[in-house]
């Protein structure tokens, strides 16, 4: 009998002990067994955190096939995912999030996908669902195959989150793994050099739940202009490749994030700077209308989050319908 390709599951953990067990306990109960499980202790050497956390692993390193590596300093996810991947030995190689968690045959489904393509194909993901305090805010639609680089540049790739993901580690090595100076869209980033020689596999079942319970998660407005001047210039050679109403496109994705950002920090000038920007070269649908004005609003009085989920929510054919 043909033993079955080893899997690794790295798990970079930030002072989240109160999640990590689930997520550990979500990759031992996968229906598909030939699995390590790496997890990258990315707080720092004399931290309370580091001391909890290493108690916390204890147990799990004594009974189960289970890497537990340690950072002597705080990096950040990308640099712990690849430690992750140069101490692992799988033929594949996954990622999880330390708050999110697998169904039970997420690994199964992924790699008898994977293993009927040929080596055009880098990797798989697959749908999820995500959860704020166990409620049930978004699930991913129809998931696409293939090479989706423009969506994602778009910031409309249904990846959900690194969690979705299922690569061959011969890829990611050649990939040389996440630059690590970002310190968001790792996973876009990553992606996005992928696209640019490989495609992307999906089983379309929802097998990955993302949770979302943590609010301090989103950067202040000043960092996130900087963190997307950064992106946009470190793919500038990818996005000319594009026509023109495209690239348009995708300055104004990350521009109205910029915009909505600084709204909701009461900074309405700058807000309405990037605003401008965004839509200068544009047009805006009624949806994306719609957000900024509850940015807006919402940086003065409480929007509910009903109201909110509603408006993000709103059917795509809304979205090619310009005012």
């Amino acid at each position: 009998m043909t033993k079955k390709p080893l899997v690794s599951v790295i798990i970079p953990s930030y002072k989240r002990t109160t999640t990590l067990g689930r997520a550990i306990e979500s990759v031992l109960n996968q229906t598909y067994k030939n699995i390590e499980i790496i997890i990258v202790d990315d707080n720092d050497e004399y931290s309370e955190y580091r001391e909890e956390t290493k108690k916390f692993m204890q147990p799990y390193i004594a009974n189960y096939n289970i890497k537990y590596l340690k950072h002597k300093t705080n990096k950040n996810g990308a640099a712990a995912r690849n430690t992750g991947i140069k101490n692992a030995n799988g033929d594949y190689i996954a990622f999880l999030d330390d708050d999110d968690e697998f169904a039970p045959n997420k690994i199964e489904l992924q790699i008898s996908k994977i293993s009927k393509l040929d080596d055009r194909w880098g990797g798989v993901y697959t749908g999820y669902i995500c959860k704020n305090k166990n409620k049930i805010v978004m699930e991913s639609g129809h998931l696409t195959e293939g090479n989706f680089k423009e969506e994602l540049l778009m910031m409309k790739a249904g990846i959900g989150s690194g969690s979705t993901l299922l690569f061959k580690k011969k890829v990611l090595d050649e990939l040389n793994g996440f630059n690590e100076t970002f310190k968001r869209h790792q996973d876009w980033e990553l992606l996005i050099r992928f696209f640019r020689k490989y495609k992307m596999g999906a089983v379309d079942k929802k097998l990955t739940i993302i949770h979302k319970d943590d609010s301090n998660n989103r950067p202040k407005a000043k960092t996130l202009e900087e963190l997307k001047y950064k992106y946009l210039s470190c793919f500038e050679q990818d996005i000319i490749t594009y026509p023109t109403n495209i690239q348009h496109e995708i300055y104004k994705c990350h521009f109205l994030e910029v915009s909505r950002a600084y709204f909701k920090e009461k900074k309405i000038q700058r807000g309405y700077d990037f605003y401008k920007r965004a839509i200068s070269n544009s047009n805006s649908s009624i949806r994306e209308k719609l957000i900024v004005i509850l940015s807006i609003i919402d940086g003065f009085v409480p929007i509910k989050d009903k109201l909110k989920s509603t408006i993000n929510q709103m059917p795509n054919n809304y979205k090619n319908r310009y005012i």
